[in-house]
């Protein structure tokens, strides 16, 4: 006879379940997605170290590391293309920025690392410093600086 009541209670407790907008185990992708999405400061920080492995590596004269490590940034920018591009503090969306600021000095550093030039990509890396720098400055936010 307890199972009965158990039983009851348990049915009786599901049910008042299902008066919300929600089942328990419905979910909302989109409220998920932007409670777990790293925010575009995140994605700046992976960037940061992307750009430091980047210059040790040329250092090192570690070619790979650097073709690595320059296709470790085209995943963050796609990543924030596709999360934060029409961000709110943003002048411009990221897409923008991105083909105006980091592609075209990227695909130059890519080509001197194809050469193993390590003169050229200093230059180069020092390319894409100001180009970062110049970015964070048209952002508002130029009091960050990569060196």
């Amino acid at each position: 006879m307890n199972q009965y009541y158990i039983l009851i209670f348990v049915i009786a407790l599901l049910s008042s379940c299902n008066d919300s907008k929600k089942g328990i185990l419905e979910i909302d992708n989109h409220e998920v997605e932007s409670n777990l999405v790293p925010g575009i400061g995140e994605y700046m920080v992976q960037l940061e170290y992307h750009y430091h492995a980047i210059k040790a590596a040329i250092n090192d004269t570690n070619f790979k590391r650097v073709e690595f490590e320059i296709n470790e940034m085209d995943e963050v920018f796609e990543k924030i293309e596709h999360f934060h591009n029409q961000h709110e503090k943003l002048k411009q969306p990221f897409s923008t920025l991105n083909q105006s600021f980091m592609m075209p000095v990227l695909h130059e550093l890519r080509y001197a690392v194809s050469r193993k030039n390590v003169d050229s990509c200093l230059v180069i890396f020092n390319q894409l410093s100001s180009n970062c720098n110049a970015c964070h400055a048209l952002n508002d936010v130029g009091f960050i600086k990569v060196k």
